[in-house]
């Protein structure tokens, strides 16, 4: 069996809204944790003695916050980790034939994936996702809730906006940049800020029942509990997983996507990824 699969976008400048979508989800590929973000060398914990060697007494692990069951802590040696490179991954040049086809391939099918794979698929695109792991949601399974500082239908009954009501994303943008110590991007601010509501609202259009927390900057399925902060967001992850189904996106698990596929000028047509990794 082949395990090298590539996928294209035909027509894929036909909607420059669904291209900058599909391109968000493919550049993420070209990003590496670099290995000095593991600062223990291969084979060395990351807790030493107080005198400096290595010879560390350890608690029953009833009784700590070590990581195995025996009292030990795990090692964490970068070149355990796939992304144990920060070199450029370099792209592949045009095949002859593809294995398949679409307008828009999204890459990961977390919370973000999800969502650009349910808009492409709503707006009439051929779309893809392909995804590493065997099930949708990535860490935002996990999430308690998410946060919503003003512009949500939700929150217009009780007047809720910062930083002051009516919402103004501007207003939102000027706080954040000076939060930040301007260490961010005012234009990506700026559009989280704007879409942020409208994009909660869409997706209960989509079928995602939400509520509002006490503090209503705050936002959750209905289903979830105030108490229980362990998988809150899966019912919004797998609704906007079988919303994007229904409108006809194609899911691949097990699928991690491996390098960009580059046509004579320099133009991302496509990927190519390890099938049933």
């Amino acid at each position: 069996m082949n395990l090298d699969k590539q996928f294209s976008r035909r027509s894929f400048l036909r909607n420059a809204a669904l291209f900058a979508g599909g391109v968000a989800g493919a550049s993420a590929l070209s990003g590496q944790v670099p290995s000095t973000a593991f600062a223990a060398e291969p084979g060395v914990g990351k807790n030493w003695a107080k005198d400096g060697s290595f010879e560390l007494k350890l608690m029953p692990s009833s009784s700590t916050n070590a990581s195995s069951e025996d009292g030990t802590y795990r090692v964490h040696n970068a070149s355990s980790f796939p992304a144990d490179n920060a070199d450029p991954i370099p792209p592949r040049s045009l095949p002859s034939t593809w294995d398949m086809e679409c307008e828009v391939c999204v890459v990961g099918a977390g919370r973000g994936g999800l969502n650009e794979a349910a808009r492409s698929a709503e707006l009439g695109a051929k779309t893809i996702c392909v995804e590493a792991m065997s099930i949708v949601g990535g860490n935002a399974q996990s999430a308690g809730m998410c946060a919503i500082l003003g512009g949500s239908k939700l929150q217009e009954p009780k007047k809720f906006a910062f930083p002051e009501y009516p919402f103004d994303p501007q207003a939102l943008t000027d706080w954040a940049m000076d939060e930040y110590h301007y260490a961010a991007d005012p234009y990506l601010i700026y559009k989280i800020s704007e879409m942020g509501g409208p994009c909660i609202d869409w997706m209960g259009d989509c079928g995602v029942e939400w509520r509002l927390g006490e503090i209503p900057v705050y936002v959750a399925p209905k289903a979830s509990t105030l108490d229980h902060h362990v998988l809150k967001m899966k019912d919004a992850t797998d609704r906007m997983y079988e919303f994007a189904k229904e409108k006809g996106c194609e899911f691949y698990f097990q699928c991690p996507a491996v390098a960009l596929v580059q046509d004579e000028s320099g133009r991302i047509v496509g990927i190519v990824v390890k099938d049933k990794f």
